[in-house]
């Protein structure tokens, strides 16, 4: 009994402490980098061919606004978003087995959609799937970073 207490309090006190981030492995962060960079380099451009043919057939994506858009939603507004500039900043990633690993990092853009500003700053995360034919992104997140 006195272990199951002793593990109900390391629990408790482990969950209360923040999450310290696990190093990034810097020779896959540039494999995946220099993927993604491209993309956004083709999202700029409107070359909308080059961005899927580097999204896997399952890709989906949770938005700022907290909502899933899977290829055909982004095909569809795909014209209406400008993005002027982007930089990413804190990177950090990890594999997950030989085939799969995801790339965070900090992005502040400079973007709008329909005309309407997006917001600046936010944590966005990646996780990528490795075929044949390279890194392909499987699902991608931002987290919106507030106002300081």
């Amino acid at each position: 009994m006195r272990a199951i207490e002793a593990v109900v309090v390391l629990v408790c006190i482990c969950a209360t402490l923040p999450i310290v981030a696990q190093s990034s492995d810097p020779a896959l962060e540039k494999e995946l980098l220099a993927v993604l960079h491209p993309m956004y380099a083709a999202e700029q451009r409107h070359d909308l061919a080059y961005v899927k043919s580097h999204l896997d057939a399952d890709f989906a994506e949770v938005a700022g606004d907290g909502n899933v858009y899977g290829f055909e939603a982004i095909e569809k507004g795909f014209a209406d978003m400008q993005l002027k500039h982007y930089e990413l900043t804190d990177c950090m990633a990890r594999a997950m087995d030989l085939n799969a690993a995801y790339l965070t990092c900090r992005m502040e853009v400079d973007a709008s959609y329909q005309g309407t500003p997006l917001p600046k700053e936010m944590r966005v995360t990646w996780l990528w799937k490795k075929s044949a034919s390279g890194w392909k992104v499987s699902f991608e997140q931002a987290t919106l970073i507030g106002a300081k």
